[in-house]
């Protein structure tokens, strides 16, 4: 194991296409990217309320990039009931 196979980023931000910025400028010094419920959420919204047609598909054509970009080095953070502070 790399010393950088210890670090997992988490791609918490709004928009699919911020996710795919720090992915591209992080990939080599990174094992593995966190993607949690607001960002699943996010992209989520970005395919159903986009109000056209194309732009959800334009959106469905970012997400899909980003997850080739990721290589399969995703940690899915999915729960709905954290431990309290």
């Amino acid at each position: 194991m790399e010393p950088k196979d210890r670090i997992i980023v988490a791609l918490d931000v709004r928009f699919p296409e911020e996710a795919i910025s720090l992915v591209q400028d992080l990939f080599s010094y990174v094992g593995c990217f966190k993607i949690g419920l607001q960002f699943s959420h996010a992209m989520l919204r970005s395919l159903i309320n986009p109000g056209i047609e194309s732009l959800a598909f334009s959106n469905l054509r970012t997400i899909r990039e980003l997850f080739e970009l990721l290589k399969g080095n995703i940690l899915w953070d999915g729960k709905f009931n954290d431990i309290p502070n």
